[in-house]
């Protein structure tokens, strides 16, 4: 709902003014919210406004700090709907201040309500006609505001931080290692090898002596590292996923992986069928890349000992 900037800024200094005299005592608390919850506040949450969402946040915060009652009431359906709300209209907005997130995170982390709202948010605003439905394999921009500025399509929101809580609900275990917290160093990450190894390839497809199998995109920037992290937090200890890895031929991939320090060790220990599957491995073939070229040296197999070797190239 559009308002003009005049009445914006009335609004915002009579919020301003109530949300100074919530702050005072619980009998005005009570009265404010017997006057204003939810139906009042709702009106305003669909103001598309930054003058106004942030001092609103700060009223119903406040009332149900300490008051158990009213944060029932703000987290039953007339409570969620009224934050829905505000998570839309600061999705068109934005907000200058934290009020939003602060509610946002009392309702959603404090309080657990995370996946009641995020279902009310499954109603995409439509804000040029009516609401709209998405289907049951779609994310609406409202539920990926709910857990981050989207920076991305919804899906790819909600793909990065279902992968994220997979990768903590696989730590649980008091014994598995935990190494989610690795920073992403390497630019934009896709499923595929190092950036050497790649170059290589390229050339050798060049060369006609690579496949020509293409590698895709990632879909967002740490993805790789996202994955990794997930698969060896599940391969710690568990003889299963250890063994599924060495039978989908995973196990050169993981151990290609720039940040698979722990995947590789998770991988191996206490699986001889994986150390010897590493064991075992012969080089195929040598690739010469640009790099070596230019020193005038090629990559050659050594015939007695089966391992590689720098030669001059002339």
């Amino acid at each position: 709902m559009h308002t003009n900037a005049l009445d914006c800024g009335a609004i915002r200094t009579a919020l301003q003014a109530l949300a100074n005299v919530s702050l005072t005592g619980e009998r005005h608390q009570q009265t404010i919210w017997v006057q204003f919850f939810p139906n009042e506040f709702l009106m305003l949450a669909r103001i598309w406004s930054q003058d106004i969402v942030d001092p609103l946040c700060i009223i119903p915060d406040t009332c149900q700090d300490g008051n158990p009652v009213h944060l029932a009431e703000l987290c039953g359906d007339p409570g969620l709907s009224l934050v829905s709300e505000i998570a839309r209209t600061s999705l068109v907005v934005g907000f200058l201040e934290e009020w939003s997130r602060w509610l946002l995170s009392v309702i959603c982390l404090e309080e657990s309500h995370l996946p009641n709202l995020f279902a009310k948010l499954a109603v995409a605003t439509a804000y040029d006609s009516k609401d709209v439905q998405m289907g049951f394999d779609e994310f609406s921009p409202d539920q990926a505001f709910l857990i981050s500025i989207p920076v991305l399509s919804p899906c790819l929101v909600i793909l990065g931080y279902t992968l994220t809580m997979l990768r903590d609900i696989c730590a649980q275990d008091g014994a598995r290692r935990l190494i989610g917290n690795t920073k992403d160093t390497t630019g934009t990450l896709s499923p595929h090898p190092p950036s050497i190894i790649r170059k290589a390839i390229n050339q050798g497809q060049h060369q006609g002596n690579a496949d020509s199998k293409q590698w895709k995109q990632c879909p967002y920037k740490g993805f790789r590292r996202d994955t990794v992290v997930v698969t060896s937090n599940c391969l710690y200890r568990t003889r299963s996923m250890q063994d599924e890895i060495r039978c989908k031929d995973g196990v050169i991939l993981l151990m290609q992986q720039e940040w698979g320090i722990w995947t590789v060790r998770n991988l191996f220990e206490g699986n001889t069928e994986n150390q010897q599957a590493v064991a075992e491995l012969e080089l195929q073939r040598t690739i010469n890349i640009l790099e070596i070229a230019k020193l005038g040296l090629r990559v050659e197999m050594d015939q007695k000992t089966g391992r590689p070797k720098l030669v001059n190239s002339t």
